[in-house]
């Protein structure tokens, strides 16, 4: 009996072993991609996986991606070749996908694609789009990027995104918003934006400037005329003063000291 029972748990510790061998690898590259399709509230996904093997095998990965209706689905590898991709859903909609076994020190590359209706939430003239699945991932993830393909040619306004620091830019007549990350730590994919109005923040920026600009011109303007006013009513209490008491002390404005400069009230 004591032999039967050491045999089972050299058994079940060598099945342990192997099974932890078999999760020895790490992400070291994952692009995750969303494109609204335009006038729905549908979003195609696409993620890159770069998987990198360390110890054991690796035949397989799975993501979970939140309860939306998720239809056209389909995986590949880095040279195209199809590969075999479950939906199941417990408490959360899960993707599982297979591949031949990678052996230690090797990469795999895969590619997944997938349509989720509701992704994309509109309020009056906001739209958001909220994956907090996005980047939760049991093992390490590096080189991260989450791009937002935006609809139509418009430059969006973005009134907030998650994670802050992002770039917009234009790649071949779209506007893209690119959050890039080099060890991934914001998990969660947030961002909501305008896409029907004409201001974008950098310009809206560049009117509240030349508002403030304007107000300090007009501001200068009339500290200037308040300036000249005194100054002219100081000439003209000076040259009475000066009219009353002319020669008596030699304090007086005369034609010499005038083209001296040395009067301020010169020049009448």
């Amino acid at each position: 009996m004591k032999k039967i029972f050491l045999l089972l748990a050299i058994t079940f510790l060598s099945s342990s072993f192997a099974d932890a061998a078999q999760m020895g690898y790490s992400i070291t590259s994952y692009k995750a991609v969303f494109e609204p399709v335009q006038n729905t509230n549908m979003v195609k996904v696409t993620l890159h996986i770069e998987y990198h093997v360390t110890s054991g095998v690796k035949t397989g990965g799975f993501k979970f991606i939140g309860n939306y209706n998720t239809t056209e689905i389909a995986a590949t590898d880095d040279e195209g070749n199809p590969l075999e991709i479950i939906l199941s859903n417990t408490n959360e909609n899960k993707l599982e996908w297979f591949f031949d076994k990678v052996e230690a020190g090797n990469n795999k590359i895969i590619k997944l694609s997938f349509v989720l209706s509701n992704l994309l939430q509109k309020h009056d003239d906001l739209y958001t789009l909220r994956a907090v699945w996005a980047g939760v991932f049991k093992t390490d993830v590096k080189n991260s990027e989450y791009i937002l393909v935006f609809p139509g040619k418009q430059k969006p306004f973005i009134t907030d995104c998650t994670p802050r620091d992002y770039i917009i830019e234009n790649i071949s007549g779209k506007w893209q918003l690119v959050a890039r990350q080099r060890h991934l730590t914001e998990k969660e994919f947030i961002v909501s934006f305008d896409t029907n109005t004409s201001k974008t923040g950098e310009e809206i920026h560049f009117e509240q400037t030349v508002d403030r600009i304007s107000s300090e011109k007009d501001d200068e303007v009339f500290m200037t005329w308040i300036y000249v006013f005194i100054s002219i009513f100081t000439v003209i209490i000076a040259k009475k003063y000066f009219n009353n008491n002319k020669g008596s002390d030699g304090s007086g404005c005369s034609g010499s000291s005038c083209g001296g400069g040395g009067c301020g009230g010169c020049g009448d």
